[in-house]
This record gives structure tokens, sequence and C-alpha cells, in this order.
């Protein structure tokens, strides 16, 4: 049916174009050879024409006989035909195109950007992550419906989301991603492939590879088992699937060097965790770091442990009394519950925040 339409308004335009021509050529065989007429020349009949359909109307040529101005009222009919035709197929073609975007249907012109192939419980944390390593552009590559796209787009205006709909694992959908001037592409273990989600990761590195041979390549993957394969096929990196993958992806995707120091950091156990020495309690964290370095040690952070409040120490020895202090403590937010410990990672602490006998610290070894 688009197709027919299509074909129906190239006609038109077409019939009302040459018709137009066609009245030019006969505004200057009728009028040119008349004494007084000001159309001259073909170039004087054209010019008229383009004054008299664009509704200009300079007046200083005009058809002199009753047939020249019969054929100039024609003329003014068809360009408005011609004039209305040719905006509504430009605002019909927009609109199109804007439609297929919203719907994942179009080609995305992107250069540098992130391309994610699939979606799973990970995509809204993996987004939100990328946004705080100042990575805004990306494309979404799915079979997610329109309204869930529009959805993720909501919920981050600061970024600018493209999505292409179709099977991740097909050369055409990815060209149409623009993965060949993409930055990287992430291969979500997609929840939509029952089955198995590492053998369709599989393919689509395969894919990917065959259209684009030096993209970085970052995979999820959920079977130990498939993690040799999927190297073998192109990944440059194979994150496991669990709760800190979203955090990790993002952070190769942004910066693969800090991926690297940070995993090389925590792999070889060079963080520790390390209660205050009781001759550092009060003393300001600048003093204290300066020890530690000497020492070897790099204070990454504190942890600030706090004491929650016990229902106990606020007991009346009222019921009714006791009933309404708790109930109102818990709708604000404190737990009286427990006896266990608020902790608050403190990181990078300011040169005068004074140690605390609770606290731990953070250490980086040598």
């Amino acid at each position: 049916m688009k197709e027919i339409f299509s074909d129906l308004r190239f006609i038109v335009l077409s019939v009302l174009i040459s018709t137009i021509i066609a009245l030019g050529i006969a505004i200057y065989a009728v009028e040119h050879n008349l004494p007084n007429s000001e159309i001259k020349t073909l170039s004087d009949a054209f010019w008229w024409l383009i004054v008299t359909i664009s509704t200009v109307g300079y007046g200083d040529v005009i058809p002199m006989s009753s047939t020249g101005k019969i054929l100039g009222s024609l003329a003014i009919v068809v360009g408005v035909a011609l004039f209305t035709t040719v905006t509504g197929s430009v605002a019909s073609i927009l609109v199109e195109r804007s439609m297929r975007k919203k719907k994942g249907l179009g080609n995305v012109k992107m250069k540098n950007h992130i391309v994610i192939l699939g979606k799973n419980d990970n995509l809204n944390t993996i987004l939100e992550s990328l946004v705080n390593y100042g990575k805004k552009k990306v494309v979404i590559v799915s079979d997610m419906d329109e309204s869930e796209f529009e959805n993720i787009q909501m919920s981050f205006p600061e970024m600018e989301i493209d999505f292409v709909k179709g099977d991740f694992t097909k050369d055409q959908t990815l060209r149409r991603a623009s993965v060949t001037s993409s930055s990287t592409v992430v291969i979500l273990a997609d929840s939509n492939f029952v089955e198995d989600p590492d053998e369709k990761t599989l393919i689509a590195i395969l894919a990917v590879r065959s259209i684009d041979p030096s993209v970085n390549i970052i995979a999820e993957v959920i079977s130990e088992e498939k993690v040799k394969h999927i190297l073998r096929a192109g990944a440059n990196k194979v994150i496991r699937y669990g709760e800190f993958n979203p955090f990790a992806i993002s952070m190769y995707a942004s910066y693969p060097a800090l991926y690297d120091l940070m995993y090389s950091i925590l792999r070889d156990g060079k963080i520790k965790m390390e209660i205050v020495p009781e001759e550092t309690i009060g003393k300001s964290f600048k003093e204290v770091s300066s020890n530690f370095k000497r020492d070897g040690k790099l204070i990454l952070g504190i942890v600030v442990r706090k004491k929650k409040i016990l229902f106990e120490d606020l007991e009346t020895g009222d019921e009714m009394l006791d009933e309404f202090i708790k109930r109102k403590l818990e709708e604000i937010g404190i737990d009286v519950s427990s006896d266990a410990m608020n902790c608050e990672i403190n990181l990078n602490p300011p040169d005068d925040y004074k140690i605390g006998k609770d606290d731990v610290m953070f250490v980086c070894l040598e």
C-alpha cells in the first residue's frame, strides 16, 4: 500500500510539472508575436510563469491576449496544486521518517556511539553508569516495542538514545545501528532468547566481526563453559552475568584502561580494610593519610560506622505511647529493630575530616 501511494504521488508531481512546462511554452507561443506583448522570449514566459505560480506577482510581465490570460489563470490553479502537493509530500516524508525512527525501523546516523545488543534486567543500570562516565550516545538493538523504548528515553533525557528493532544477529540490522562507526558494541545475555542466550551472543559476535573486524566488543556471558568460545569468536572482553556486571560493562565500554586497573587491584588483593589504630583517633585525615603513605599504604576512603537508635533506649513504659513513638520513627525511615551498625562510605574524605573510633579504612597496598 505504501508503494502504491508513493508511486501515485510521483505520478501527480510529474503531471503537474509537465503541465506547467507546457503552459510556459504555450504562453510564449501565444504572446511573443503580438506587437505590444512583453513576453518576447521563452525566458520571459517562464519568468512570468514562476512569478505567477509562486503568487509573488511583480506585474512587470503580463500576458496581453485573452488566450494568454486564460492560460495564466490555468497556470495559477496548477501552481497552487503543485505547491500543495510538494508541501504535503515533504511533510508526509518527514512524519513517516519520524514514525519509523520511533518504531526502530529507521537507519541510525551516529558516530563514536555505544551499541547495546539485546536487553535484560541490567540494561537500565548500564545506562545509568554510562551517564556517570559521560557516555551519552547509545543505540539499543532489540525486539522491544515502541512504548518500552519511549519509557527508556524518558528515564534518561540527558542521553541521545536511538533504537533499532530487529534480530541483532543479522548483518542488515547491525548496519542500521551504524555498528561500523561505533566505538563499542555491548552484547547482553538477551532475556528474550530463552533457549541459550550465550549461543545467540556467539552468533552476534561473528555477525559484528563480519562487518567490522576492529570494533571493541564486550560480551555478557551466563555459562562459564562458553567463555573461551566467545573469546575465540572475537570478543575483546567477557563479563559474567551477575549483580555487579552492569557497572563492569559500562566501565569497560567507557574506559577500558580503568576497568583493567580496577580488575588488577581486586584480583591481586591490594585493597584491604583496616580498623583505625587507636593513636589516629581524633586526628585529621590529611595527617593520618601522610603517615600511611610513608608505610606504603594509600587510604582510598573511610567507612563511617554509626550505631543505630535502639528502641529500648526510648521506651517510656507506657505501651500505647511506646507504640506511637515506634510507628512515627519507622514512618520517617529510622530502623529501631536492630542494634547493627549503619555504614556510610566516604571516598577520598576532605583533609580536615577527623578520624573516629568506629571508622574503618579502605587501604590500597603497594
